[in-house]
């Protein structure tokens, strides 16, 4: 048993577990590539492309951090292995042998002696968390916005930019996720606020979900492409609405969908409906 010390092990661990049971129901109704296509995500996606870079930070903490970090990168390796076996025996059979011969040179004390005879892997329940997967999901969509955006105006890749957020309810929770944000995006120390007074001048904004992302770019940013760029997010978004408005005005499926998937569809529409007024507003600011 791993214990989770940070939001991040709780997202990872929650993901794992949501894994364990769906490729476990998948194979068992012979829906093999599917099983094959999730485990894969998974893998290279949430285990490698994230959390293995997280834990580049975690380790740097005192000695418990260290432990803990290293207890679910080997916990969640291992789950891993055997959830990949029946679709790549040979390669995650080598891969685990190696896992454990070079960290318990006594065979006595490795689960197994091999991985063909290792015990298929049991979900925990207890370790599945919305709220992790929701938070976690937020601070991802900010990375991933402000590393786009260093790409759009060739920012060179060591160098580290400034960055100011208005989170709202959410500055609380991205506060302890900034070092994070730091190390993942490639930015200064980030300044964040509940709500800012002044939009910064001469800034390229981003949102993700509510949080509105200021990266202070000046002699960086073009006007006239920050101008283009945002007219593109305006009309992506409209679609996006007039989709959902579609949706929800099907008298069909708000009759025959259950209720918290409406609602769901609901919170989506105002999520977007909020989000093509901060792009418009912030528009008319850049415009000038």
């Amino acid at each position: 048993q791993v214990q989770a010390q940070t939001l991040a092990d709780r997202w990872i661990l929650s993901r794992l577990a949501r894994l364990t049971n769906n490729v476990t129901y998948l194979l068992e109704d012979f829906q093999l590539g599917e099983a094959g296509r999730q485990v894969n995500e998974f893998f290279w996606s949430d285990y490698c492309d994230w959390y293995v870079e997280i834990a580049k930070v975690q380790m740097q903490g005192d000695d418990a951090a260290r432990q803990a970090t290293a207890g679910i990168l080997r916990a969640v390796l291992d789950q891993s292995l055997r959830l990949l076996h029946p679709f790549m025996p040979f390669v995650t059979e080598e891969v685990w042998q190696y896992l454990y011969r070079t960290s318990e040179p006594d065979l006595q004390r490795w689960p197994t002696a091999a991985l063909i005879i290792a015990p298929w892997p049991q979900a925990n329940a207890q370790a599945v968390d919305d709220a992790a997967e929701e938070q976690f999901g937020l601070v991802q969509e900010i990375i991933t916005r402000i590393r786009d955006a260093r790409n759009q105006v060739n920012v060179e890749t060591g160098r580290r930019v400034p960055v100011i957020m208005a989170a709202g309810n959410q500055t609380a929770m991205l506060e302890q996720q900034a070092s994070l944000i730091e190390f993942m995006a490639r930015t200064e120390k980030p300044q964040l606020h509940e709500h800012l007074a002044q939009k910064p001048t001469q800034s390229m904004s981003l949102l993700a979900s509510s949080v509105e992302i200021y990266l202070p770019l000046a002699g960086m940013l073009d006007i006239g492409k920050e101008l283009e760029r945002l007219d593109k997010e305006i009309v992506r978004t409209r679609q996006e609405i007039a989709r959902l408005q579609g949706k929800l005005s099907n008298e069909a499926f708000v009759t025959k969908a259950k209720p918290e998937v409406v609602e769901k569809e609901r919170e989506k529409l105002a999520a977007q409906e909020e989000r093509v007024t901060k792009l418009t507003a912030r528009r008319a600011e850049l415009a000038g």
